[in-house]
């Protein structure tokens, strides 16, 4: 992670001591003057990451299509002159009022989760208060501050998540990235590890996957071949294990995708017709996506289609005849 520069930190000081934002919850600012702090230079920081102290698997269930940062405990710096700390290699245990600046965030970005993972044991006791503040042309904004005053005493960690909402004030300056800040009144807490997620600006058309099942008529409701005349709509969020009804990777396709290429096979087909696939809220069929010209037929068809906003596409039966058919999803548009 980028370090914060000195001047940085002692613009951010000055803007938090003069609003008064937080200052009955971190000691020291209203009187701080921002001057270098004793014996701590501007990038002390843990020297190696220690990795293993992440627990990432151990965070409250990802947000399918949100992309993550994670930040260790050792990565934030002292905040105040006065602040007494300790880092060990390979720990983060630490005392004292803490600063991390998000600017590994890309421009444009809309922060939707802060997510501190700390430590209240019999050994680091504390009560922390927990603060997201956004700075702009040197006025500071409390976004939103959390404190671990009701968590009981455990050795394990425990996750306090900040409350962010749909306000352009999570979202990221274009002009200038290093807006919000993080800031962790620890007392004798100990921070562990922080997840910030966000939603990336930045278009990515199209992410291939391996083909994953996500519909078949004959086992997945709704179930039953398809008529002519009648239409259905089908989910394609959800991946299935081929040829059951066991769903093993949820969100395939995950919410915020607009479109999908896939492949579709009709099976068991009777008399003559057509298939044609369009989204979820289409009110008519588009063309043909699939023709087949006799009973018996298993063919296959490979194209892209728009979603609903419920990740589900509309298919149509015309023609005269009826027929079953599996979608595999290729990939999805975002």
């Amino acid at each position: 992670m980028t370090t914060t520069s000195e001047s940085s930190r002692r613009a951010f000081l000055a803007a938090l001591a003069a609003s008064g934002a937080a200052a009955a919850a971190l000691p020291g600012v209203a009187d701080a003057r921002g001057g270098n702090r004793s014996g701590v230079g501007a990038d002390a920081v843990l020297a190696d990451r220690a990795p293993e102290v992440f627990h990432v698997e151990s965070f409250p269930t990802p947000t399918p299509g949100t992309s993550y940062m994670f930040i260790l405990g050792g990565e934030f710096h002292p905040l105040l002159d006065t602040t007494a700390y300790s880092k060990s290699l390979g720990e983060v245990q630490m005392a004292g009022v803490f600063y991390f600046t998000l600017s590994q965030l890309p421009p444009g970005a809309r922060i939707t989760e802060v997510t501190f993972a700390v430590v209240k044991s019999a050994f680091y006791s504390g009560n922390a208060t927990l603060f997201a503040y956004r700075m702009t042309s040197g006025a500071i904004t409390t976004l939103d501050f959390k404190n671990t005053n009701a968590l009981p005493q455990q050795a394990a960690e425990q996750y306090v998540s900040l409350t962010v909402n749909s306000d352009a004030a999570w979202v990221v300056d274009n002009e200038q990235a290093a807006t919000h800040w993080l800031v962790a009144n620890l007392a004798t807490s100990r921070l562990n590890s922080v997840r910030v997620g966000y939603i990336d600006p930045t278009p990515r058309p199209f992410h291939p996957i391996a083909p994953k099942r996500v519909y078949d008529s004959r086992l997945i409701a709704p179930l039953g071949s398809l008529a002519s005349g009648s239409n259905r709509v089908i989910s394609v969020a959800n991946g299935y294990a081929t040829d059951t009804t066991t769903v093993d990777v949820p969100d395939v396709v995950p919410a915020g995708a607009t479109a999908v290429a896939y492949n579709i096979t009709i099976v068991n087909t009777a008399g003559s017709g057509y298939l044609s696939v369009n989204p979820g809220d289409a009110a008519t069929l588009g063309g043909s996506s699939i023709n087949w010209f006799q009973s018996g037929q298993t063919l296959a068809n490979g194209l892209v289609v728009k979603l609903d906003g419920n990740r589900q596409v509309k298919v149509f039966c015309g023609g005269g005849g009826s027929t079953d058919f599996v979608v595999d999803v290729l990939g999805y548009y975002r």
